[in-house]
């Protein structure tokens, strides 16, 4: 499916807070991964790498931040206990 026909789907299917939902535990987790990566890298020597996964994971943690607070309360405690914030 296209991504343009793909959008159209889910916009048929979810509400704007479900997408909302949706998208902060998404961009949370991402932030969990950064971070596990970048603890990875440094324990390699890769200290460039960890400090890029580092920047890499603060983008995704306010991104899931943003989401989060569009969709409630009860989301954004949840994804700040996935972010650490």
């Amino acid at each position: 499916m296209d991504p343009q026909e793909h959008a159209m789907q889910e916009l048929l299917r979810k509400s704007l807070r479900d997408i909302q939902v949706e998208t902060a535990y998404i961009w949370a987790y991402r932030s969990q991964a950064a971070r596990r990566l970048a603890k990875s890298a440094r324990a390699s020597g890769a200290e460039a790498d960890a400090h890029a996964w580092l920047l890499d994971g603060q983008e995704y943690e306010h991104e899931a931040l943003e989401h989060a607070a569009l969709a409630g309360d009860n989301v954004l405690s949840a994804v700040r206990l996935i972010v650490g914030s």
